[in-house]
């Protein structure tokens, strides 16, 4: 009967130490001193324990480029919610946009540094941005019908 109870008694010291260890890990994350991408972390599965509102903590410590790796540490599956994959996709494309709008603005510094006459460059600029706003607002319609093709696909089922 002794026997029994130590052994218990050992189980229960041991997982409560399991338990301050990850709380442990968990806290390191959040305070930055550990990225949730750490060995250590991903063996424990430290992002799965963590309540929404710290998962955005640490979500927002993220580099843009290690967006979806961190999301499928903190979500199981990879079912995030809707609005963390929304907001980035807006943000890629805001970003390509404004890449494309920059790349416009030094071609026209460089036709002027050219001694291209100014009227000639202004329409050019005008006309240019038209077409790359109209390529942007196709790229979201497009975004926003996938939405709701998505949306629809997810109530028939």
């Amino acid at each position: 009967m002794l026997v029994s109870v130590v052994l218990l008694v050992i189980i229960i010291v041991v997982e409560s130490m399991k338990d301050v260890q990850l709380a442990k890990l968990e806290l390191d994350c959040v305070e930055e001193k550990r990225r949730i991408t750490d060995p250590l972390c991903v063996k424990y599965n430290v992002g799965f324990n963590m309540d929404t509102k710290t998962k955005y903590k640490i979500l927002a410590q993220a580099e843009p480029e290690e967006i979806n790796e961190y999301i499928s540490l903190l979500w199981k599956d990879n079912l995030a919610p809707n609005t963390i994959k929304k907001y980035y996709a807006r943000k890629r494309l805001m970003l390509a946009y404004n890449k494309e709008m920059l790349t416009l603005n030094r071609e026209c510094q460089g036709m002027f540094k050219n001694g291209e006459n100014p009227n000639t460059i202004s329409k050019y600029y005008i006309a240019k941005k038209k077409e790359l706003q109209a390529e942007h607002n196709q790229k979201i319609k497009r975004m926003k019908s996938i939405a709701i093709a998505r949306r629809e696909a997810e109530s028939i089922e």
